[in-house]
């Protein structure tokens, strides 16, 4: 009779399965991802430490009795040609400044004429009702596209855009010839023939005039807008603005320069010093060693604060050598002078016609002797 065993026997648990040699490659590969992402940021906090630290010690020494007469706040002086070209790009900055804050205006509808609020309030609804329309009409015909500002005349930058359309139908006059052209049209035509024949044929001639004036305006403005208003904006907007900020960048890196310099002074006052009495401090060679990462410290600083000021110069140089501003005067004085031209041709041409009518109608209105 086979005897068999009531209960299974226990088996040994197995091993645990050894670490994967990938999963603990790729921890080291992300960790040190990390550490590679952090070692710059941790660098440029210790450089904005330092020269937020120098600026203050400038601060505190200058407001001090004998401010400056200290090593440690010394100010390194910047080369007088730099110094020049800093000034040469700050009157060029305020030379474009005062223009464009001027002629900004080309780029504006209506700037010499403020219609009454009741034009103003048709012309706005009657701008977003085609501004409607054309969304809408896009919509039912993807084909077309919806219009984007500044592409339909009707937003954007394109002042000029929305003057030429009120010229051309707009509710709201272009501006003040456009103005009276509307004006003196309407009234040539109510039917004040029938009262006064030669009033309304000189009211006729002066819209003419005042028609071709408006449109004269509006391309004066296009063409100063084009070739004075963005050309100056871009010089301001680009050279400008890039020699900025390399002058704040050479700011920047005075201050840390400075701030090296007085850490390998302090350095090398402890390594004159020697360590201190007892043993508790740093020893002699932990001092020569700070002292040396001191100066290799201040070298790299040095060199990249002497790059600085020399991209500097160039783009300071960009900004005083370019003539930009004087190329774009030219052209504003162009467009001044083609639209006043044609302003006085049109003018004059009806002159004569609008004194003789005033003749006419002195002697109509006489009474007979």
């Amino acid at each position: 009779m086979d005897t068999a065993t009531p209960y299974a026997v226990a088996e040994d648990p197995p091993p645990p399965p050894a670490p994967s040699t990938t999963t603990t490659t790729t921890t080291a590969t992300a960790s040190s991802a990390i550490l590679s992402r952090l070692r710059p940021l941790r660098s440029q906090a210790a450089r904005s430490l330092a020269v937020a630290m120098q600026y203050a010690r400038e601060r505190l020494a200058r407001r001090s009795p004998g401010g400056g007469d200290d090593a440690d706040t010394a100010v390194t002086e910047l080369p007088e040609k730099f110094r020049a070209l800093e000034d040469r790009v700050d009157r060029v900055r305020r030379l474009l400044t005062a223009l464009t804050r001027v002629s900004r205006n080309y780029v504006r509808p209506r700037y010499d004429y403020d219609p009454p609020l009741a034009d103003s309030a048709r012309g706005i609804a009657s701008a977003m009702s085609g501004r409607v329309q054309s969304i809408v009409a896009s919509y039912r015909n993807p084909a077309m596209g919806v219009p984007t500002p500044g592409t339909d005349g009707s937003g954007g930058d394109s002042g000029i855009n929305d003057a030429a359309a009120a010229a051309s139908g707009s509710p709201v006059p272009s501006g003040l010839s456009d103005a009276f052209s509307r004006a003196a049209a309407a009234a040539s035509a109510s039917g004040l023939a029938e009262d006064n024949a030669a009033l309304a044929a000189a009211l006729g001639r002066f819209a003419e005039a005042h028609g071709r004036v408006a449109s004269a305006r509006l391309r004066q403005d296009a063409a100063a807008a084009a070739g004075f208003h963005r050309p100056l904006v871009a010089v301001l907007e680009t050279h400008v603005a890039a020699a900025m900020r390399a002058r704040r960048s050479v700011a920047s890196y005075r201050l840390e320069y400075d701030a090296a310099r007085a850490k390998l002074r302090a350095a090398s006052a402890a390594v004159t010093a020697g360590p201190v009495a007892g043993g508790n401090g740093p020893s002699a060679a932990v001092l020569a060693g700070r002292e040396e990462a001191a100066r290799a410290d201040m070298e790299r600083i040095e060199d990249e604060f002497v790059a600085a000021v020399d991209e500097a110069m160039g783009k300071m140089n960009a900004v005083v050598d370019n003539n930009g501003v004087m190329r774009s005067l030219s052209a504003l004085v162009a467009a001044q002078l083609a639209y006043f031209a044609a302003a006085h041709a049109a003018l004059e041409e009806v002159a004569p016609e609008i004194d003789e009518l005033n003749v006419t109608n002195e002697a109509m209105l006489q009474p007979p002797m």
